[in-house]
């Protein structure tokens, strides 16, 4: 299992989505989406598991760190909710799951976003 680290200076409120490539594919299923926010180390440093998921030997790993705005957080936090909950939240009975939240204020799904973003790749020994 792969770790990464954020380091937090604590002047301001951060928002980041981790995004991954294995040998060039972008992995984008619902368990692969991970955000965090620095509400629990602000001023510290966090080290949290890459994506709860082990690599093979050889993999060539890409990891896109995206540093955005709170309202595109809240969504991207929301829609993981959502994707993570088992067979989005209909195994147990529940209610159907609801829409991701949104920055859009005509009804419309999905959300509008500029962001930074840093990029490093690693291979696996």
């Amino acid at each position: 299992m792969l770790y990464f680290s954020l380091k937090d200076d604590g002047t301001e409120d951060n928002n980041n989505r981790l995004l991954h490539r294995i040998d060039g594919v972008l992995q984008n299923r619902g368990e692969d989406l991970q955000v965090v926010d620095d509400g629990l180390f602000d001023g510290g440093i966090a080290r949290l598991p890459m994506f709860r998921k082990t690599f093979n030997s050889d993999e060539t790993i890409e990891v896109m760190l995206r540093h955005f705005d709170a309202t595109s957080f809240d969504y991207f936090n929301s829609l993981s909710d959502i994707a993570s909950s088992e067979n989005g939240g209909l195994a147990d009975g529940s209610a159907a799951p609801s829409n991701p939240n949104t920055n859009w204020d005509n009804g419309a799904l999905g959300y509008f976003s500029a962001f930074a973003a840093d990029t490093l790749s690693i291979k696996i020994p």
